[in-house]
C-alpha cells in the first residue's frame, strides 16, 4: 500500500529549517547541523550540502538523489515544494515539523504538509450475504465492509479518524471469490477465500406423506444440507415456518414452498391420495367425545394446538367469545378420550401394522405413553402374536359370585377405547402409526346383572343428586344443575369449588362454556363425575336432557346396593314437534374431522355417540385463518323412540330458585354467568 504526502513552502526555507518523517521517514535540514551527515544512512536523514543555497529546488534534488537510491520513496518536484510518495507497501509513520535531537528549527519559512493519499489501514470488516435484487437463486449480494485508519501527519502516533466504506457487489452463488480493497490511488490487500452461499436444490428434498386419525400429514425432509441458510416452508407461499411437516390435511395436490433466507424459492406440487380406512361410502355414525379421562372441559390455550397440562384447570377463566378460546382437547392431545362405556371386563384391540406383515415390538413403557397416558392402573397387556399386536384394556372392576363389584379389588377406569379408535382407523402406537383391524370384547362374567342405563335420577327441588357412576365403573357422583330457560338465558360455566381431601387441598373445577337460548324445549343439565377414590373430576359435558321428577328423592346409590333406577309412571308422550332442538358447536377441529362431519350429515338421521338426532338445515363451517382447523356448527333435532314430557308439571315449575345451587363435599357449586357474576 502506497501513501503520498505533498510539502509546500510559503518562502524560502532557511539554513537551520528541517522536517522530520518519523519511522520509514527521514529528516529534511541543512548542514548546519553537522550530526545529520554522519547519522545519515542509519536514520534515512536528507541534508543538503553547505555549498547549496536553502532553495526548494535543492531540497528537492537533495530528497531525489538519496530517497531514490533507497527506493522506498519516489520524489516529484511540484509548484510550490516536493511530493514524496512510498512505495507499494510504505507508509507515513508519522509526519511532523520538529527537532533533531535537542536543536529547534529556526528562520521564517513555514510549510503545509498535504495528505494526497495517506491511508494507514486498510482492511475488510465485515462480509454480509443478502438477497440478490435479481435471480435470487443463482446470485447473491455480497456487502463489505472496509475500515480506513487514517493518522494526522503533523502529530506523532495520533489517530484521528476512523472511516468505514461499504461496498455491494453481485457474485454466483456456490462459487469461491476473493475481496481487493482500494482508496484512490492507493491499493490495499485482497483477501482470498470467501464462498458465497450454494444455492438451494430442490432435488435435495423428500416429499412423504402419512395417514393418521387426525388427518395427513405431510413432511418436506431436506436430505442434503447443502446450506447453512434457515430454510422455511410454506403452502401457501405466505406463511413459511422453520417446520415442514403440516398435518390434518385432507387429500388433495398441494404447491410445497421451500425458500432460503435469500429469498429463493422453489417450489414443487404433491398430491396426498385418498388411502381407503374403511369407509367407503358416508355413514351416519359420528364419535364426538363426551367423557375424558383428564377433565372433560375445552381447554384454555395460548395458540391453536397449544393444551395446557393436566393438572392446569381453569379456574378464574370467564369469557363469552367460546370459540376463540377453546378447542376440543381430543383433537389436540395424546391422551385418550372416553368413548366406548362398557360393562365388559376385558376390552381386546387387535391393532396391526398398514401391510399386515411386519412384526410389532411395543414396550409397555412407551405404548402407554402413546395410547393411555393417564394413569397405569388400567393394567394394560400386550401380546405379539403372527405379526399381530393385541393392547388389552381392562375395565379395573372385578365382581363376585354374585355381580357385584368388588370394591377393594377394584379400581376407576382411567381410559377406555378412544373415540377415533375405529376398525380401518390409524392410531399412533409408539412411534408408528398402526391400523385397527379389529376390535374384540371379551365377556368374563354376566352382565345381566350390570345397570347399563345411560340417564341417571335428575335434581329434586333443585339440589344435585349423586348417583353412581355409568356403566358400572368405579363409583362416580353426578351433580346435575338446572337452569331454568325463562329466567338464565345466556352463556354460563359451571363452577364447582371443593376443599380437602383427606389432608390434601383438591381445589376447583368450572365446566366448558354453554350458551342457553330459549328455543331449546326441555331443561338443560351440566353433569360432573368425580372419583371418590382420587378426587379426579370428570365432565360429562353438557347435556340435553328430559328433566323427570321422580316420587321420592334420589339416594346415593353405593356399590353394595343394587343399582336399580325407580320407575315413573306420570311421563305422557309429547309430539314430535316439541323434541329438543341442538345446536352443536363443535369448536375448532380439524380437516379430516370437517370432513367426517359433513360425510356424517349427508344422512337426514345421524347419531353421535349413539344417539339419533334429525338433521335440521345445514351445517357451517368456515376455516380459521390460513391454517387448517375449521369452525363447524350444526342444527339437530334429538330423536327419541319414545318422547316424554310430565303431564303435572310445566318446565318453569322444575326449577325453584332461579339462582341454582349445587353441594359437593364440604363446598358448594355454582354457576358463572356471561357478566362473570358468580351466584352461590
Amino acid at each position: 500500500m502506497a501513501s503520498k504526502i505533498e510539502i509546500t513552502f510559503d518562502a524560502t526555507p532557511n539554513e537551520n529549517y528541517f522536517i522530520r518523517l518519523f519511522g520509514n521517514g527521514f529528516y529534511l535540514g541543512l548542514s548546519g547541523l553537522s550530526k545529520f551527515v554522519t547519522q545519515r544512512v542509519q536514520s534515512g536523514q536528507v541534508t543538503i550540502a553547505d555549498t547549496l543555497d536553502a532553495t526548494i529546488d535543492n531540497y528537492f534534488q537533495a530528497l531525489r538523489v538519496d530517497l531514490n537510491a533507497s527506493g522506498s520513496f519516489s520524489i516529484e518536484r511540484i509548484e510550490n515544494g516536493v511530493s514524496i510518495t512510498t512505495a507499494e507497501d510504505g507508509v507515513f509513520d508519522n509526519v511532523s515539523e520538529g527537532q533533531a535531537d535537542d536543536e529547534q528549527p529556526t528562520g521564517t519559512a513555514s510549510f503545509v504538509i498535504t495528505q494526497v493519499s495517506s491511508v494507514i489501514l486498510l482492511k475488510v470488516a465485515d462480509v454480509e450475504y443478502l438477497p440478490a435484487t435479481t435471480n435470487p437463486c443463482d446470485n447473491v449480494l455480497v456487502r463489505v465492509t472496509a475500515t480506513k485508519t487514517f493518522k494526522d501527519l503533523t502529530a506523532p502516533v495520533v489517530i484521528n479518524d476512523v472511516n468505514s466504506d461499504v461496498v455491494e457487489f453481485e457474485v454466483t452463488r456456490g462459487i469461491d471469490f476473493s475481496i481487493g480493497l482500494r482508496e484512490g490511488e492507493i491499493g490495499g490487500f485482497t483477501f482470498d477465500g470467501y464462498r458465497a452461499p450454494a444455492p438451494i436444490l430442490i432435488s435435495d428434498f423428500a416429499i412423504t406423506s402419512t395417514a393418521v386419525p387426525t388427518g395427513y400429514i405431510l413432511s418436506v425432509e431436506n436430505l442434503n444440507e447443502v446450506t447453512s441458510n434457515n430454510i422455511t416452508y410454506s403452502l401457501d407461499g405466505v406463511e413459511y415456518r422453520s417446520s415442514g411437516v403440516f398435518d390434518g390435511l385432507l387429500p388433495g395436490t398441494f404447491t410445497v414452498y421451500i425458500k432460503d433466507s435469500f429469498n429463493c424459492i422453489k417450489t414443487v406440487n404433491y398430491t396426498i391420495e385418498q388411502m381407503d380406512i374403511g369407509e367407503a361410502s358416508a355413514t351416519p355414525y359420528f364419535h364426538y367425545p363426551v367423557g375424558n379421562p383428564i377433565p372433560m372441559v375445552r381447554q384454555k390455550v395460548n395458540a391453536i394446538g397449544e393444551n395446557y397440562g393436566v393438572g392446569d384447570l381453569i379456574s378464574s377463566f370467564e369469557k363469552n367469545d367460546i370459540a376463540g378460546n377453546y378447542l376440543q382437547p381430543f383433537l389436540n392431545t395424546d391422551r385418550p378420550t372416553l368413548q366406548v362405556h362398557t360393562s365388559y371386563n376385558n376390552l381386546n384391540l387387535v391393532l396391526n401394522d398398514c401391510d399386515g406383515n411386519e412384526v410389532l415390538s411395543v414396550t409397555p413403557e412407551l405404548a402407554i405413553k402413546n395410547i393411555n397416558a393417564f394413569d397405569s392402573r388400567d393394567a394394560i397387556s400386550y401380546t405379539d402374536e403372527d405379526g399381530v399386536l393385541r393392547i388389552y384394556f381392562t375395565t379395573g372392576n372385578t365382581y363376585d359370585e354374585f355381580g357385584q363389584i368388588k370394591v377393594d379389588e377394584g379400581h376407576s377406569l382411567a381410559g377406555s377405547l378412544p373415540a377415533f379408535y375405529e376398525i380401518g382407523k390409524f392410531i399412533k402406537v409408539g412411534t408408528l402409526f398402526q391400523q385397527i383391524v379389529a376390535i374384540e370384547f371379551n365377556d368374563e362374567f354376566d352382565r345381566s346383572e350390570v345397570i347399563t342405563g345411560d340417564r341417571p335420577q335428575t335434581a329434586v327441588n333443585n339440589e344435585p343428586v349423586i348417583v353412581s357412576a355409568y356403566y358400572n365403573e368405579q363409583p362416580y357422583n353426578v351433580y346435575e344443575f338446572p337452569i331454568n330457560l325463562d329466567q338464565d338465558l345466556g352463556i354460563y360455566q359451571a363452577v364447582i369449588t371443593y376443599g380437602y381431601l383427606g389432608n390434601d387441598p383438591v381445589g376447583e373445577y368450572r365446566s366448558e362454556f354453554i350458551e342457553v337460548k330459549d328455543d331449546l324445549y326441555n331443561h338443560h343439565l351440566i353433569k360432573y363425575w368425580s372419583d371418590g377414590v382420587k378426587g379426579l373430576i370428570f365432565s360429562k359435558g353438557f347435556f340435553g336432557s328430559i328433566r323427570v321428577e321422580y316420587d321420592s328423592p334420589a339416594k346415593d346409590v353405593t356399590t353394595t346396593d343394587s343399582e336399580q333406577y325407580q320407575a315413573d309412571d306420570r311421563l305422557v308422550s309429547i309430539d314430535d314437534e316439541k323434541l329438543e332442538i341442538y345446536e352443536f358447536d363443535f369448536g375448532y377441529v380439524a380437516s379430516n374431522i370437517k370432513r367426517q362431519l359433513i360425510e356424517v350429515l349427508l344422512n337426514d338421521v345421524v347419531f353421535i355417540d349413539g344417539v339419533q338426532y334429525k338433521k335440521v338445515g345445514d351445517y357451517e363451517s368456515e376455516r380459521l385463518g390460513t391454517s387448517n382447523r375449521y369452525t363447524f356448527k350444526a342444527t339437530l333435532q334429538r330423536q327419541y323412540d319414545r318422547a316424554y314430557r310430565l303431564g303435572d308439571y310445566s318446565v318453569s315449575q322444575l326449577v325453584v330458585d332461579p339462582f341454582p345451587v349445587g353441594r359437593f363435599v364440604v363446598s358448594n357449586g355454582s354457576f358463572v354467568n356471561s357478566n362473570g357474576l358468580v351466584v352461590s
